[in-house]
């Protein structure tokens, strides 16, 4: 509850507050018992809804809303609250309003109470003005049984009162003084907030303790005053770079952070501080600097503590010389940024692969500043963030690890110690900030003066190449998997008359094989058949496994003559010389996957890992390598059976500790904006390669499997990226996989789909469809897409009403009415798509109910503002409804346009009288088919319509088969 002064403050604001708070006084409210009753006017008004128990004198009173906007046209505002006053005597102090039908105990205990809102409409009323109002309304249904007070006359008064009243009203209206017919009794309703939810009402009482006034808070009226105070402050806030002794005030703020500093028990500085530090500078390029200088503060614990790989080095000189050096027009200037985050991107797996070495955030620190050079340090000028209230960024509760700024970031990574408690780290802390201070003050009085110095990079190591005894010869002949290779090109090339054929095999966690042939002069490329795959990663681990030390092949080339000769050329430590460019995780994981001695692991290679790494394979983790097999309707983990949906509890005693991720899939909406959508988490097990997706259902439920099978080239938000790829075996079936790029096949009840190479992972789900036309993996897909799509949809058509609304046009050259015609045409398609989808997919009616009936109702009836919808569209519509049983308000409003528009069907009739008994059915049908079926007598047991799935229509057919079924078995 807001205290007094925040209530007093909303309905009775001073200076500049008048830009935002605006006071509307809706008339009179009737109180003829002195009763007084808060309450949803359409739901939550009865003979037996009990009023507050305090009383006061009947009477006529005024109710004013408090309207929350800066729009100086006042089309729109927030109805933050409602108050009613009985005296004019201020309140001095506020209490709840209580019915006395409240748990004591919950009274004693101070909690909150409130009345529900379901219709997006609040009021005050009286016992005796709600006892008029229940009469009028049995008045009106024994006139017309099938009336109600809103879609009869409550939403043509709103429309037209919002005609004759239009401040801070939507067209279909906001707010209405109704007079009860018959009666002298006012009845005030208006918009409840935000909408639907449940709110408090409160007694306002003036220094002796009598009632004053009355308040209902829509909206949290103390956190909405800090944002308007915070609002003021930015229109008329001067940084101290503005003002004639800017540098004398700057002296003196930072003379205060030190002392903050040196007395803060952790000898840590305030991100709020920092906050106000940099709006005082009031430069952003100078905070850029000086969270550069951050980063040159701690880069050099990268080399002394991780590794000595100098990529970081070289992104960082080229940060510094961006910000401290500008060259060229804002045109390059912007492709330049552009540049340094791409470079950051590509470096950023590399930055956080040493996760355990507390000192490897420092990488992090350089990746998160050019980020912050592309937003133009938004992110941590967090004064233009409404949301923010001074939190602290050492509360995890709050913050967001990605969302951290990089001058605390720096600060960990001085400190070195992420576990250790605060104090403890206390003096290495107040050092950091210290220096923090003193470097920031000498930034702002000399901009262009770098505070540290950067190292020059190393030339970059040499190759250095070894002879090796790890051979692919077995005595005098080939190892098996490479005279298999052998014979298998000269099988799939036999009778294309070539005469030398090479074959270039790339592996890094996947298999990238190029087969080429030479006839005469000419050399060109040729398919290569899949088990050559197969057959080289066997032999690259063969060949390992003779001797682990000396490494596996990065690349090989084997060339093979018409006649059989042979060579094989192997590449373990040229990374000039590979055929595709690897990322510097990529080399990483590779030696975690097939480690080395360091005598055979180049000076380039060992830059590039931790001062811990392990250059020696224990028999332990050669025998915790994973195997999953697949057979029949068995899904084993290292031979052990696991059920299906799995359980996390099963995985993490299989595969060790998870951690927690979120995938999302993208899109763009209508402005061009990337959006987020189908957010699904997941349990990841990093150094397995292998995601787990929760179940939308059931939190508890695993339904769906993902192995990183290959290195991913390609960003694929909807399923997380781990730190390896997948290293064990995978079989279906008794054999290994072969992955068959964007296809789906079936193992007993499995479906296994393959992702595009480029993402490199197979989804193993056992799907529980209604319709078996396609996988359950399109099915998914086919609801997720177009339950995004309906909902930018509804967006869409709301911005262009209101841009109608206003008089102008939202697209030039197309009507808004054209637009709204097609967006209209559009949310239907996309929400009934969605939900049919989701039906045949094997979703719950519980489920698609909660997340798509709501949308569908609202589409079906934005379509009629605009257009008749086609009698063949409705029956699939309506059999929905009917499946998912939409509420019977909604349901009356949809059979209201029909009636309005004539529409009668036997079949449509039929089902919509299985929730309206008294509707009409029609004689005649444009469905034979489906009267035929509706009228059939049921077979005993039956569960579908006999020959749903083969009728036209697909998903369509489905919905309407079990509509027809769940009306032909109803008692």
């Amino acid at each position: 509850m807001a205290s007094p002064e925040y209530f007093n403050k909303f309905f009775d604001p001073d200076g500049d507050m008048q830009d935002y708070i605006h006071l509307l006084n809706i008339g009179t409210l009737s109180l003829p018992s002195g009763r007084l009753i808060a309450a949803d006017p359409l739901v939550g008004l009865s003979r037996d809804t009990p009023p507050f128990t305090r009383t006061i004198l009947a009477g006529e009173y005024e109710v004013v809303l408090c309207i929350l906007s800066e729009d100086p046209r006042k089309s729109y505002g927030e109805y933050a609250a409602a108050r009613v006053c009985f005296t004019n005597r201020p309140a001095m102090r506020f209490e709840q309003a209580l019915t006395g039908t409240e748990d004591p105990v919950e009274v004693q205990a101070g909690e909150s109470f409130g009345f529900p809102v379901d219709t997006g409409l609040a009021c005050f009323c009286d016992p005796r003005v709600c006892a008029a109002l229940c009469d009028f309304e049995e008045q009106m249904q024994q006139e017309k049984p099938d009336s109600d007070l809103y879609n009869d006359l409550w939403c043509d008064l709103l429309e037209e009162n919002a005609r004759r009243y239009p401040d801070y009203q939507s067209d279909s209206g906001n707010w209405l003084n109704f007079q009860i017919p018959g009666t002298d009794y006012h009845l005030p309703l208006f918009r409840s907030g935000y909408g639907d939810g449940c709110y408090s009402t409160y007694w306002g009482l003036d220094e002796e303790g009598r009632i004053c006034q009355a308040v209902i808070e829509f909206i949290g009226l103390e956190d909405e005053y800090r944002t308007l105070l915070r609002k003021q402050a930015r229109k008329t806030f001067q940084p101290d770079g503005q003002q004639i002794n800017g540098k004398e005030r700057m002296a003196s703020r930072m003379a205060a952070l030190r002392g903050i500093v040196q007395q803060h028990p952790e000898g840590h500085l305030p991100l709020a501080n920092r906050v106000e530090l940099y709006r005082h500078i009031g430069n952003p390029v100078v905070v850029q600097r000086i969270l550069c200088e951050c980063c040159k503060k701690v880069y050099p614990l990268w080399e002394q503590y991780v590794c000595k790989e100098q990529s970081f080095l070289r992104l960082l000189r080229a940060v510094n010389d961006f910000l401290f050096h500008p060259q060229g027009d804002p045109g390059k200037r912007r492709a330049a940024r552009e540049k340094l985050v791409s470079q950051a991107r590509q470096l950023s797996n590399y930055a956080t692969y040493y996760g355990e070495n507390a000192r490897s955030i420092t990488a992090y620190t350089i990746v998160k500043l050019c980020y912050s050079i592309l937003c133009r340090a938004e992110d941590v000028l967090l004064w233009e963030d409404e949301e923010y209230e001074g939190e602290d960024d050492t509360d995890s509760n709050y913050f967001d690890p990605d969302a951290l700024p990089p001058d605390f970031i720096a600060e960990l990574a001085y400190v070195g110690q992420p576990g250790a408690a605060g104090t403890a780290t206390a003096p290495l802390r107040r050092e950091y900030w210290l220096w923090f201070l003193d470097m920031a003050e000498t930034l702002y009085n000399h901009p262009q003066q770098e505070y540290l110095t950067l190292p020059e990079p190393a030339p970059e190591p040499g190759k250095t190449l070894f002879t090796r005894r790890q051979s692919y010869m077995d005595g005098s002949y080939p190892l098996r998997p490479l005279t298999e290779m052998i014979r298998t090109i000269q099988e799939h090339l036999q009778g294309a008359g070539w005469d030398k054929t090479e074959v270039t095999i790339n592996i890094f966690g996947g298999i990238s094989l190029f087969l080429s042939v030479e006839k005469g002069t000419e050399k060109q490329l040729v398919p290569a058949p899949d088990k050559l795959y197969n057959l080289a990663a066997n032999l690259r681990k063969q060949m390992y496994n003779r001797c682990p030390a000396e490494g596996a092949w990065m690349e090989c080339l084997l060339t093979l003559t018409l006649r059989g000769d042979f060579t094989l050329s192997l590449n373990y430590d040229d990374k000039e010389a590979l055929s595709r460019e690897q990322s510097l995780d990529t080399f990483a994981a590779s030696f975690k996957e097939f480690p080395r001695s360091r005598l055979f692991t180049p000076a380039w290679w060992q830059n590039l890992l931790s001062y811990d790494t392990a250059y020696l394979l224990s028999a332990a983790e050669k025998a915790a390598m994973l195997q999953i097999h697949i057979d029949g309707d068995v899904l084993s983990v290292n031979d052990v059976p696991l059920e299906f949906p799995l359980s996390p509890s099963a995985l993490v005693r299989l595969l060790g500790e998870e951690r927690l991720a979120k995938g999302y899939s993208t899109a763009k909406d209508y402005d061009g904006n990337p959006v987020e959508y189908n957010r699904t988490s997941f349990l990841l097990w990093n150094d397995a390669g292998i995601m787990a997706a929760r179940d939308d259902e059931d939190y508890n439920r695993i339904p769906v499997l993902y192995l990183q099978l290959l290195e991913r080239t390609e960003t694929d938000t909807s399923v997380p990226l781990p730190e390896h790829p997948f290293s064990g075996t995978f079989s279906l079936d008794g054999h290994p996989f072969r992955y068959e790029e964007g296809t789906t096949v079936r193992s007993g009840r499995f479906e296994i789909t393959f992702s595009a190479s480029a993402k490199g992972y197979v989804e193993i789900a056992c799907p529980s469809v209604r319709c078996h036309q396609f996988p359950d993996h399109h099915y998914r897909t086919l609801l997720q897409e177009n339950r995004r799509l309906a909902l930018d949809d509804k967006e869409h058509i709301r911005a262009l009403e209101k841009v109608e609304a206003r008089g102008k046009e939202y697209h030039p050259g197309i009507s808004n009415k054209k637009l709204l015609l097609q967006l209209s045409k559009d949310y239907l398609v996309h929400a009934f798509t969605a939900l049919s989808a989701g039906y045949a997919g094997g979703k719950s009616e519980k489920y698609l109910r909660s997340i798509l009936l709501d949308p569908l109702a609202e589409a079906v009836l934005k379509r009629y503002e605009y257009r008749k919808i086609a009698a063949t569209d409705l029956l699939p519509v309506i059999s929905a409804f009917i499946l998912l049983n939409l509420d019977p308000r909604d349901f009356g409003k949809f059979t209201d346009r029909l009636k309005a528009s004539g529409v009668h069907d036997f079949m449509t009739d039929t089902l919509i009288r299985y929730k309206l008994p008294g509707w009409e059915i029609a004689d005649t049908t444009v469905f034979p088919e489906w009267k035929a079926r509706l009228t059939a007598t049921p077979s005993p047991g039956e569960t579908t319509v006999p020959g749903a799935e083969e009728s036209p229509g697909g998903c369509d057919a489905l919905i309407i088969s079990h509509a027809i079924l769940k009306i032909k078995n109803k008692p």
